[in-house]
């Protein structure tokens, strides 16, 4: 009667959708790099000065080990060569400090050769001609080419033909319904191969005008959600619709997003702007699920294990045919705002102006790129909310951006995390049906992994504009349209600041 979740798991797990080279890998054995395995003399060697080399980098000390892994599979596949990394790590915590630090930097004309990007102005960067173009360093490189990543998704973060924030992985967000309401209701999901927030909003609200005795209590979404989580985050996803960005023009001022803005206050009018939501941040097990049932009308799930509900089928099944989250022209979302799982994790851009001599520091560093990528994707790091997983690397539910490393991780992370705790939930119960389910699950990302994306900048909108005109509004204080218009002239002024 309901499409089964399968259908809607593409989760996006780390890169490359390439073979594995004909045989298995040991969960040990290092990812091949280019055609190269870890030790073996890299395409440029040769070309490299035999001075010491250094890269300057700027991360969170949450990929400090990863980082040093790919220092040292660099120095093994450099030979003679002197290579280290000058290393600048910093706690989550302190990034707005590091944001004003590394501004300063480049201001003064200095900088890092590489850095983990999280919540970085990347177009104010290249406008300022401060970033190196990936595209030029994987063009000029002897043994890279655009084809071996999913150029769709380097296409999303590309500013004006250019390529300045280099992804290592990525996911997508999947939004399940309800599987208790009625099949008038349920139909209209499942016949999706993806959903809108528009589309979303228009179904919670034709069912709590159609069934209201019935489901009119109902909540709109729930689930680890970090973009769904609260009625301005909603309404942020949907703004981001009607913004150019390169170009820095708002489209907000029109009819359509006033009937977005209508069906906006249908949702959430009389509700806490900020308490719209249950957010799930544990294991997916079964009870929370079922808790989440009674009192939500979608689920939405993107990290950790979460995901599972939508690769796999699951036994008394509480939200039916997860599906990706798309904009309105039909690209599957990712937000790089995940940036611990994964799903959105930005590695940085190098920072052109600084160069070592016969040897530009940009083109090291793309260099080390490709033992970073490997590095990422080994990397072991157990997750104490979660145990078993990881918010990156070895047993991380994310897609590398390379597409050989593709098959072969995701093979590996499923097969994992099938035999653990959550069986029960995902109704594996042989070798013959897991294979089979893994099979399935890795022909759905694999189709998915290949759709247009678009990334989400909904995070970077100023809260503090969406809070003040969206309570207002919600508070019946001014009409849709006034709205639509004060909310558009606040955002084009912040775009032009």
């Amino acid at each position: 009667m309901h499409k089964l979740p399968i259908i809607l798991v593409s989760i996006a797990f780390l890169i490359t959708l390439a073979a594995c080279g004909g045989r298995q890998r040991t969960e040990t054995e290092a990812y091949p790099v280019n055609g190269l395995t870890t030790g073996a003399s890299v395409g440029t060697a040769s070309e490299l000065p035999a001075t010491p080399l250094t890269l300057r980098i700027l991360a969170p000390n949450t990929y400090y080990s990863a980082i040093r892994d790919a220092e040292r599979r660099m120095s093994r596949a450099l030979g003679d060569v002197e290579f280290s990394i000058e290393l600048t790590s910093y706690e989550l915590a302190n990034v707005a400090e590091q944001h004003i630090r590394l501004q300063t930097m480049m201001m003064a004309g200095q900088g890092y050769d590489l850095f983990f990007w999280n919540h970085h102005p990347l177009r104010a960067y290249a406008a300022n001609g401060f970033l190196a173009d990936f595209y030029t360093l994987m063009d000029n490189h002897p043994t890279t080419n655009r084809e071996d990543f999913f150029t769709n998704v380097l296409q999303a973060y590309e500013y004006n033909g250019g390529l300045y924030a280099f992804p290592l992985t990525f996911g997508f967000e999947y939004v399940g319904i309800n599987a208790a309401l009625p099949e008038s209701i349920i139909s209209r999901f499942t016949s999706r191969d993806s959903i809108t927030i528009q589309e979303m909003l228009e179904i919670y609200n034709d069912l709590r005008s159609q069934y209201v005795e019935e489901f009119g209590w109902l909540q709109f979404n729930s689930g680890h959600s970090m973009s769904l989580g609260m009625a301005y985050e909603v309404a942020a996803m949907r703004i981001i619709d009607f913004i150019d960005f390169d170009n820095r023009v708002a489209h907000l001022n029109n009819a359509q997003f006033a009937g977005f803005l209508n069906e906006f206050y249908q949702a959430f009018s009389g509700q806490q702007l900020f308490d719209v939501m249950l957010r799930l941040f544990n294991s997916p097990s079964g009870t929370i699920v079922s808790d989440i049932s009674r009192n939500n009308t979608f689920m939405s799930v993107n990290s950790h294990a979460a995901p599972m509900l939508a690769l796999f089928p699951h036994e008394d099944p509480y939200f039916l045919n997860f599906i990706p989250l798309a904009s309105d022209d039909g690209r599957l979302i990712i937000n790089p705002q995940m940036i611990y799982g994964g799903h959105g994790m930005m590695f940085g851009t190098t920072w052109a102006k600084l160069a070592a001599p016969a040897f530009g520091n940009e083109h090291l560093a793309w260099e080390f790129i490709q033992h970073l990528i490997p590095a990422m994707l080994n990397h072991v790091a157990p997750n104490p909310g979660l145990p078993g997983f990881q918010s990156f690397g070895h047993n991380s539910l994310v897609t590398p951006i390379t597409r050989r490393d593709f098959i072969p991780h995701a093979t590996r992370v499923l097969n994992n995390a099938s035999r653990m705790d959550i069986v029960p939930l995902v109704g594996l119960t042989d070798g013959g049906s897991r294979a089979q389910a893994i099979d399935n699950a890795i022909a759905v990302l694999a189709e998915l992994n290949e759709k247009p994306v678009v990334v989400t900048e909904g995070f970077n909108l100023p809260s503090s504009i969406l809070v003040d005109t969206l309570t207002s509004f919600l508070l019946g204080a001014t009409t849709a349209e006034a709205t639509a218009q004060e909310i558009h002239n606040r955002i084009s002024l912040w775009l032009i600041e």
